[in-house]
């Protein structure tokens, strides 16, 4: 592996940590507001301190879990295709892995959890608001686990795409990259010999 390729995959497991964390705090905070504190402090003085601050806590982290997500899509689109980050973004590349991988279906998925969640944000002062964006961090939370879980076993939806010139061959190699970026390779051999098992 290229020095490239090496800091690719150091950028991705930064990316992916601060990634995790934030999800985590956004998840973490709104829990304490919903299901403990609220029911707790109630309308008193205490429960609006708490509120604006659990409120700015979750606001902060929401964008920063946006922001990471976004990198995290770039960086894993130019380690799925093998191309510089520059010269994978494309709406050829872009296209294929939001659309025909585990890996972008669950980013779209979760990125309209992040939109439901802001709007829920914005509307906190209504009940079913706060609990809806609670539902939605949990949504979060959930498509990260699955990612995860399901991150060794699945393979990435087509072989090979003629629209990008074979660049989505090996697609089990590549999954496994998405969700643990020091994949092993060393066994590069070609499919029939490893078919073969020699």
């Amino acid at each position: 592996m290229d020095s490239v390729g090496n800091d690719m995959h150091d950028y991705l497991i930064v990316v992916r940590a601060v990634h995790f964390a934030a999800t985590a705090i956004l998840a973490g905070s709104l829990i304490f507001w919903t299901a403990v504190a609220e029911p707790i402090l109630r309308s008193s003085e205490a429960a609006t301190i708490v509120r604006f601050q659990t409120l700015r806590v979750a606001w902060i982290s929401l964008a920063i879990t946006v922001v990471s997500g976004v990198i995290w899509v770039l960086l894993q689109a130019a380690s799925m295709s093998g191309l510089s980050l520059g010269d994978a973004l494309t709406a050829d590349v872009m296209s294929t892995v939001l659309n025909e991988t585990q890996f972008g279906q669950v980013s779209e998925i979760r990125f309209v959890l992040a939109i439901t969640l802001a709007a829920c944000l914005a509307y906190d002062r209504l009940r079913r608001a706060r609990w809806l964006a609670l539902e939605s961090a949990l949504g979060l939370i959930a498509a990260l686990v699955s990612l995860t879980v399901q991150g060794r076993n699945r393979y990435l939806l087509g072989t090979k795409h003629a629209s990008t010139g074979g660049k989505f061959a090996h697609c089990r190699v590549q999954c496994y990259e998405a969700f643990h970026p020091y994949p092993k390779r060393v066994n590069q051999r070609s499919p029939q010999a490893a078919a073969r098992g020699h």
